[in-house]
């Protein structure tokens, strides 16, 4: 009786490990489906033939570089991967200047009706296409790394409500998508004797650390375009609809409105840039 009671307290058990024990597989691992990132993401891919992380390669070997990209943006994205390398070109592996364009579609919400979910859209980018890369020569055991830069433009729309009068001041509450930017709003309302003024303080923070910001066709460093709507809004940009940009900005826009009444008006914060995302990745060359 007693081995029979320490059985079931043990079938039990397992029975209980079974169901929560063992975690579910994560969104976008190994067990597939859904996700739960932001915006556009790149790692490189490990394996046998694969530049990666920590991989230690031997001369002569034939080598390649898949890039992994998944993006997480209701918008679809195109743009360009580089790579190289930091060792001397008479040493061979990735010539300067190897890059190669993508295009990713973009992610989709899949489930029902309150339990929706956000599944990314994934693609790969293969350096070279043919015959590998190879490191010859080289006397001695080699570090070397392994650089892969992303480019891609990219636009934003952040949307919220301005109640006019009132409240007179206030933090706006601000929906927005953007894994590379980020905005803060603040408003005061100015009394006129034509109405009411909209006064906007804005804050602009990269919150991705390895960005870089440039114009949208990557003409210019350190810029973006910026647009407010559907209010008539005026900013202190300096060059119209553009602002010098690297980490963090504030900037004033006001707009005037008539109405007398309390009103909602809907704001639209578009923001157009291109960005630059660069990662490294260590790796030794044995002989």
């Amino acid at each position: 009786m007693r081995k029979a009671i320490i059985f079931c307290l043990i079938a039990l058990t397992i029975m209980i490990l079974g169901v929560e024990g063992c975690p579910a597989a994560l969104p976008g691992g190994t067990g597939g489906g859904t996700t739960a990132g932001k915006g556009l993401n790149s790692e490189i891919v490990s394996g046998v033939g694969y530049i990666s992380s920590g991989k230690e390669v031997s001369l002569g070997e034939s080598l390649y570089v898949k890039v992994h990209l998944e993006n997480y943006d209701k918008q679809s994205h195109s743009g360009q991967i580089c790579i190289r390398d930091d060792i001397a070109d008479a040493y061979g592996g990735i010539p300067k200047d190897e890059c190669k364009s993508f295009s990713i579609k973009n992610a989709e919400t899949i489930g029902v009706s309150g339990k929706e979910q956000l599944q990314s859209a994934k693609a790969d980018v293969q350096f070279p296409e043919t015959e590998g890369y190879s490191y010859h020569d080289i006397p001695i055991l080699q570090a070397a790394k392994l650089f892969v830069d992303l480019k891609y433009a990219d636009s934003s729309k952040i949307t919220g409500v301005l109640n006019v009068p009132d409240p007179e001041t206030e933090k706006l509450s601000l929906v927005q998508d953007s894994a590379v930017l980020k905005i803060d709003a603040e408003k005061t309302i100015i009394k006129m004797a034509e109405g009411y003024s909209v006064e906007l303080q804005i804050t602009i923070q990269k919150i991705m650390a390895d960005a870089k910001i440039y114009s949208p066709d990557f003409t210019r460093e350190n810029f973006l375009l910026i647009g407010l709507s559907p209010l008539d809004f005026k900013c202190n940009l300096g060059i119209e609809n553009g602002l010098e940009f690297e980490n963090t900005k504030f900037i004033r826009c006001s707009a005037l409105v008539s109405e007398e009444t309390q009103t909602a008006y809907p704001l639209v914060i578009s923001l157009n840039y291109g960005a630059k995302i660069s990662k490294s990745y260590n790796f030794n060359i044995k002989i």
